[in-house]
């Protein structure tokens, strides 16, 4: 019994992007999920780093997806919300790679939670795609920071004086209807 196809679908992975990714046509990867064909070691190698799993889970041999796996990213939103970017955007990790100078292997890590993103990667990632890193990391649901400013307009902060949270709300205003598009 080899995992492939239900580590792919746990990560959300298409058989055309997986195709890609580990570069294997994608008809033989069709045929190894569906048992028609085994798979050769350096492939199965091959799929256990890409999927961060031990050998011997990816062929049915134990349950513990990575014996030596101390810790994972706690962020899966993080995850989930680049892939939705990433998919939403229509670029491949490749290209996104050369344009934020991240490596692919660290991306697919990311995209795939298998790792914690670096500050330094949350911030490029953000910028990128036009979203907060609030919104990347998934503390907060608005994408971007004119949303942000609009979102608090509703509940300006009960600690000041009714006259600065009057002032807070005409500045809001006016950025509102300056960044109008």
């Amino acid at each position: 019994m080899f995992r492939l196809k239900e580590l792919r679908e746990e990560k959300g992975i298409s058989l055309d992007r997986l195709s890609m990714d580990l570069n294997v046509n994608k008809s033989t990867l069709s045929r190894i999920e569906n048992g028609l064909r085994e798979p050769k070691q350096s492939f199965i190698e091959d799929c256990s780093n890409y999927f961060d799993v031990s050998t011997d889970y990816l062929l049915g041999k134990t349950d513990i997806k990575n014996p030596n796996q101390v810790v994972k990213s706690l962020n899966p939103i993080f995850s989930k919300r680049l892939r939705e970017l990433i998919k939403e955007k229509g670029i491949v990790l490749n290209i996104l790679s050369e344009r934020l100078e991240i490596s692919t292997d660290l991306l697919s890590k990311y995209e795939n939670n298998i790792i914690s993103p670096k500050s330094d990667d949350i911030v490029k990632l953000a910028h990128y795609f036009d979203v907060t890193t609030d919104y990347l990391l998934g503390t907060t649901l608005v994408r971007n920071h004119i949303d942000t400013v609009a979102a608090h307009k509703a509940n300006p902060h009960k600690d000041l004086p009714e006259e600065a949270q009057e002032q807070l709300n005409d500045y809001i205003e006016f950025l509102m209807n300056k960044y109008k598009k």
